[in-house]
């Protein structure tokens, strides 16, 4: 059985659902506590697909200004980042463009881009409407726009990530 391995960095500022994406992504929980985070969190999961054994290395990264020093020396290891801001704040959404170019003058070459709306449970306080999320996605070249929600887990993001960031990485 072939074995590959694929890097995924999560992104955005803090307090967007990136910890709480992450916590979906390698166990399917969702924790109400909110303990933001303070330095790169990595959890590898494996996962079976297509007679192929897939090791997903996920790490969340911490939000903050002071922080984004560490994650900087991972962005180079990177197979797909995901680039998270939050649907009910227009300001993280704005930030997308500066975490792209930060991530692009450290990353190397090619990888996987794909843009995140997180919180869409909690759509009645919608500040940033998916036709925004659909125009960056394609203004910047993401590979994939998703909104999603880590609480209620009703869209197909969940499953379909495995198997997607396997078909996007040529494997």
């Amino acid at each position: 059985m072939d074995e590959i391995t694929i890097n995924i960095m999560i992104v955005g500022d803090n307090g967007v659902g990136k910890s709480c994406l992450f916590k979906r992504l390698i166990g399917d929980r969702y924790d109400i506590n909110y303990i933001s985070t303070i330095t790169d969190n990595y959890k590898t999961i494996t996962k079976k697909l297509d007679n192929k054994k897939i090791k997903l290395r996920i790490c969340d990264t911490p939000g903050r200004e002071r922080t984004k020093t560490c994650s900087k020396m991972h962005y180079k290891k990177a197979d797909v980042i995901i680039f998270v801001y939050d649907i009910n704040d227009k300001s993280t959404f704005k930030n997308i463009p500066l975490w792209i170019e930060e991530i692009e003058f450290n990353a190397r070459g090619n990888f996987i881009k794909i843009l995140v709306g997180a919180k869409e449970d909690r759509f009645s306080k919608r500040q940033v409407e998916k036709e925004n999320g659909i125009k960056m996605e394609k203004l910047y070249l993401f590979d994939n726009f998703f909104e999603i929600s880590s609480l209620t887990c009703f869209n197909n993001f969940w499953l379909s990530i495995p198997s997607y960031c396997l078909s996007l990485s040529g494997n």
